[in-house]
């Protein structure tokens, strides 16, 4: 948990600082990349001192592993955003929802995310929070996935499957736009949508 103090956190302006930071944060990763992150980046990316951020962060660790758990966040609040905002027709004909998830899959926080869970590997501090926020972030997609996808209910496990397709196809393409590889995909998604069909029509 962030080291500042209760009421601080509790106000309207202590949480904002402390996304501000966050967000900081990740721009400084997807720019220079986690070996080359330091609170010196950070504070000047964030417009604060580093006394400021040391108000609110331990240290380089406590703030990498408080990153990684902001951006679950963000990323189910933008997926949450765009998908429900999505017509029945669309859902159903186009399959605009796995568009959504792959394209979301290729921003700079994903990127950022799938570096932080790169570097876990090797940081079992590190390791235990990736694992507990992948998988809550998991469980809120699965279960806004089965309030809004009724046609997929058929079978109680085929949206589970469905789901950790596409996330784990979504990884795979933060892990491309990572490493700079040029990657066409408008073949690979016709095919990711076929499977998903196949997975809807025959269950």
């Amino acid at each position: 948990m962030p080291t500042t103090k209760p009421n601080e956190l509790s106000t309207d302006k202590g949480i904002r600082t402390y996304e501000h930071i966050l967000d900081a944060a990740a721009r400084v990763v997807f720019e220079t990349g986690l070996p080359n992150f330091t609170f010196r980046a950070v504070a000047a990316e964030a417009g604060l001192s580093r006394g400021a951020l040391l108000h609110y962060f331990q240290n380089k660790q406590q703030l990498v592993e408080l990153l990684y758990g902001h951006l679950c966040g963000r990323r189910e609040n933008e997926l949450e955003s765009r998908i429900g905002g999505l017509t029945e027709t669309q859902r159903k004909a186009d399959q605009a929802a796995t568009e959504i998830m792959l394209e979301v899959a290729k921003s700079p926080n994903a990127i950022v995310m799938r570096e932080i869970e790169t570097h876990s590997r090797t940081d079992a501090s590190l390791r235990r929070i990736v694992k507990r926020e992948k998988s809550a972030l998991r469980q809120k997609l699965l279960e806004f996935s089965k309030d809004n996808f009724p046609e997929w209910q058929s079978e109680e496990n085929v949206i589970s499957v469905a789901q950790v397709l596409v996330l784990s196809i979504a990884d795979g393409f933060a892990h491309f736009e990572m490493s700079g590889e040029v990657f066409d995909n408008e073949e690979f998604v016709a095919a990711v949508k076929k499977i998903l069909r196949h997975l809807r029509d025959n269950s």
